[in-house]
């Protein structure tokens, strides 16, 4: 059984009663963001806001754009968006989760040249 997911869509609608200065600064403030984001938000067309909730979130999201005056909707994401995403988060999880084997690769870096002027513990040098 899959879990359906949900996006948020919010087009720059304000609901009725509310004017549209007050919302963008109740949405800046909710979403903490600047004057750039909130225009890209009421340029008029839809733009997906959060994405990959389940119903309890969506619902929340929409009635929090709600209470600050806007209005948004939460749809269903489409089956290919919602299975690539299911499948990069899990692979990203698995390779968090593999430790590299330090014997994998040959470290020539590592190896360093004897420097020593004495090669012998009495201070007799090796080829002198």
């Amino acid at each position: 059984m899959a879990l359906e997911l949900y996006q948020i869509v919010f087009s720059g609608e304000v609901a009725d009663g509310w004017e549209v200065d007050t919302v963008k600064k109740n949405l800046s403030r909710l979403f903490n963001a600047d004057s750039k984001i909130i225009a890209t938000l009421f340029s008029g067309r839809p733009v997906v806001i959060k994405q990959g909730l389940d119903r309890d979130a969506a619902m929340k999201y929409v009635a929090a754009v709600a209470s600050a005056g806007g209005v948004s909707r939460a749809q269903p994401m489409p089956a290919a968006e919602t299975s690539t995403g299911q499948q990069t988060t899990e692979r990203r999880q698995d390779e968090r989760r593999r430790q590299p084997s330090r014997r994998q690769n040959e470290r020539l870096h590592s190896i360093q040249p004897d420097r020593r002027v004495n090669r012998d513990r009495r201070g007799n040098s090796g080829g002198k």
